[in-house]
């Protein structure tokens, strides 16, 4: 399985990707290069210069990939939750038909290695975590279900999970990556500078597979700090974007001494240590 943690070319993105690669070595040694892609995407917004090279100090590899904006020929910022699934369309033509890949976000580091099953040819592995937190769609009754009724091409139930956070094989994410796109930037122009907009990926993600017959399985395998428990059993990889402890937008701001003892937790000290 290849890890694609999709990233911008902002320093924001370049400290996360620095954690992401040192967990990346720690938890699998050099087989790391074989086991992640990195897809920078080139700029945020369209006042932002596009970028065609970074200096991370990067030992993973990466490759540099236009912005949804540029792909779409878009100016409004309303669309960049999309830019995951645009950072991947990119890089999918460097991976084997055959293979796995797991989508996430730059905020993603593992702890452990992956040791679960993968997914069929008719199946994506999705954290159905966020179906009670945000979505609300994986059934008829659920309240934010009119979001997406428009989109779905049959009445068929059971494909859908509210999931985000995939695995799945690279042909599966060919056959429905145009769809997710396409939808997403139209939930997107429908509830602009909502929280319906930013969660437009997600809601496509959902609409693809439940079109396609693709059903979403739930892979329980994340760790969200001050959202669920660390269940290190289970839980190979942390997404901490709703962390008070491990706060982004308060970074390099941190006071590790509030830090419970964790294999997470330890692993940001070990990281600010040693990178």
């Amino acid at each position: 399985m290849i890890t694609i943690p999709v990233a911008v070319a902002t320093p924001h993105f370049k400290w996360q990707i620095s954690f992401f690669q040192h967990q990346h070595f720690k938890v699998y040694g050099e087989e790391a290069k074989n086991k992640a892609l990195i897809p920078i995407i080139n700029r945020n917004h369209f006042k932002d210069k596009p970028v065609h090279s970074v200096d991370w100090n990067l030992k993973l590899p990466y490759v540099i990939v236009d912005s949804v904006l540029d792909m779409y020929s878009k100016t409004e910022s309303i669309y960049i939750p999309t830019n995951c699934y645009t950072a991947l369309k990119q890089v999918l033509q460097y991976i084997d038909d055959e293979e796995h890949i797991e989508l996430c976000d730059s905020d993603m580091p593992h702890i452990k290695p992956y040791t679960g099953g993968l997914p069929g040819d008719n199946e994506i592995y999705a954290d159905a975590r966020y179906e009670p937190w945000h979505m609300f769609i994986s059934t008829p009754e659920g309240k934010n279900r009119e979001i997406i009724n428009k989109y779905l091409k049959h009445s068929d139930e059971g494909y859908m999970n509210g999931g985000s956070n995939i695995i799945a094989k690279v042909s599966t994410m060919k056959k429905i990556i145009d769809e997710v796109i396409e939808v997403g930037m139209s939930i997107a122009d429908e509830y602009p500078n909502t929280n319906h907009s930013w969660w437009q990926s997600m809601y496509a993600i959902n609409v693809a597979c439940h079109n396609n017959r693709i059903k979403m399985i739930d892979s329980d395998s994340c760790y969200y700090p001050n959202v669920n428990e660390l269940d290190i059993n289970k839980h190979h990889i942390v997404h901490y974007s709703c962390d008070p402890l491990f706060k982004k937008s308060d970074f390099p701001n941190i006071d590790i001494t509030k830090f419970p003892d964790n294999i997470f937790y330890n692993s940001i000290k070990d990281w600010l240590y040693n990178a």
